[in-house]
């Protein structure tokens, strides 16, 4: 995003705003709101009276360490040795699946159904 001085500046930089159908948009920000909510912001941080107490933190790190503890053999997934092709045999391992593949994952799954779909005409 490159800072447009003014309006007349920033519908001239929009050469295809002249195309049939286009469409521009353009985002103001009054200075003064934002310093206002900056300041609120600054006040609620700082503010102090719904902060947790010392044996509340102590409780809240136990719970946390316990979840943790309790589901720490989902993450990362491997997946049985049948459905991944891997570590079935031939000394080959299984792939883990962590949290961080799982959008790729989902996205490479949804091409894969939608272009089935769209082949079958199913869309």
């Amino acid at each position: 995003y490159n800072f447009l001085p003014n309006t007349k500046a920033f519908i001239q930089s929009k050469g295809r705003a002249r195309q049939k159908n286009s469409r521009n948009y353009l985002f103001e920000n009054d200075a003064k709101q934002e310093l206002e909510k900056e300041a609120s912001m600054n006040r609620a941080a700082r503010d102090t009276t719904s902060s947790l107490s010392s044996q509340d933190k102590v409780q809240n790190d136990k719970f946390v360490r316990d979840r943790l503890a309790k589901y720490k053999h989902l993450h990362p997934y491997y997946p049985p040795p049948d459905a991944s092709g891997g570590g079935g045999g031939g000394g080959r391992e299984r792939t883990p699946i962590k949290l961080q593949d799982s959008i790729p994952l989902v996205h490479q799954f949804c091409t894969h159904i939608f272009s089935k779909m769209e082949s079958d005409k199913l869309l």
